[in-house]
């Protein structure tokens, strides 16, 4: 049977279901789980990305963020968490994650050869994560690779102060994944803008979007004090501009100096505190059977990542860099 997508109105109350190539073939707005992972090692915040599968039907090949996944018809964001264990082998609680708000967009585009319109509402979730890209478990299906790059140059990249970027990680041995139908590229209109010019809500009294409260928690140390091997490729480690440190915002002052509406998603930024999965034991692949890993390294530029609306990148990384300082110092 298709997968089934709980489906909802212009005020996102719940109208229904569809089937997951009606939401698309007709535009009906639907919910996902964002979940952006980030690790502080010796100091210099990195967040984690991956390389879409090239049999995937859109993107193939793209950057996009570290695991993510359309909500099931009945499916809460909670259980949704299940997508980072999928995706990446990280076994992560829900409460171990920080909720940064929700963005809506909508595209066109095109996927397998037919049309799409994907209306979409994104809760957005960060966790911190000390593991490396090569101590990681692909779901090979949908990813072939993972990277990570400073987040004061990834908002550099993105605020077009720089062109490209050095980013370290690991895919697939052997390659993509053959087969699948998709399009090399779809062709999103104009850029993956959000049609109604980013549309957000900064969450009241810290409650994500299931009515839980993520858990902040203290720590923030170092899981390992060790430094992967980032550098190059006009990647500046300290010349980046800080989202403004100190306890990540609040709900009610929306992250001010970054959180605008016009970045398209919500300002939450609460304290994340040192929501953690684990010290990095460095390849944790070898010898279980999971496929394996290679080292590898990329220059980034910003047109390698899945278009999405004006200044969702920028101010997504300025909030993971605000979680990062608040919390991430031992």
């Amino acid at each position: 049977m298709e997968e089934q997508f709980d489906i909802y109105d212009e005020s996102w109350m719940p109208v229904g279901t569809a089937s997951r190539r009606d939401v698309h073939r007709l535009g009906l707005r639907h919910r996902s789980f964002h979940c952006w992972v980030y690790r502080i090692g010796s100091g210099e915040p990195k967040v984690l990305f991956q390389k879409r599968q090239l049999g995937k039907d859109t993107y193939p090949g793209f950057l996009d963020i570290s695991a993510a996944g359309h909500l099931a018809a009945g499916e809460t964001v909670r259980e949704a968490v299940r997508e980072l264990e999928e995706e990446l082998g990280i076994a992560a609680a829900f409460e171990e994650l920080a909720y940064l708000g929700w963005s809506e967009a909508r595209a066109i585009g095109s996927a397998g050869g037919e049309p799409f319109i994907d209306h979409e509402r994104s809760e957005e979730y960060a966790l911190r994560c000390e593991r490396r890209p090569l101590s990681l478990r692909l779901q090979p299906e949908e990813v072939l690779g993972v990277y990570e790059a400073p987040l004061r140059g990834m908002i550099r990249l993105f605020e077009g102060e720089l062109s490209e970027l050095r980013a370290e990680g690991a895919e697939l041995a052997g390659g993509g994944s053959a087969g699948g139908e998709g399009d090399r590229r779809s062709a999103v209109g104009g850029g993956g803008e959000d049609a109604d010019g980013g549309r957000s809500a900064v969450g009241g009294g810290g409650e994500d979007a299931d009515g839980g409260r993520s858990a902040g928690g203290g720590g923030g140390e170092d899981a390992d004090g060790g430094r992967s091997a980032g550098g190059g490729g006009g990647e500046d480690a300290d010349g980046g501009r800080s989202a403004g440190g100190g306890g990540g915002g609040s709900a009610g002052d929306g992250n001010a100096g970054d959180g605008n509406a016009g970045d398209g998603w919500s300002a939450e930024g609460r304290d994340a505190g040192s929501a953690k999965c684990g010290k990095d034991g460095g390849d944790a692949n070898a010898g279980d059977g999971a496929p394996a890993l290679v080292a590898a390294s990329l220059a980034v530029r910003a047109e390698h990542f899945v278009p999405r609306h004006d200044g969702y990148y920028a101010g997504l990384f300025r909030r993971l860099l605000q979680l990062a300082e608040a919390g991430g110092k031992a």
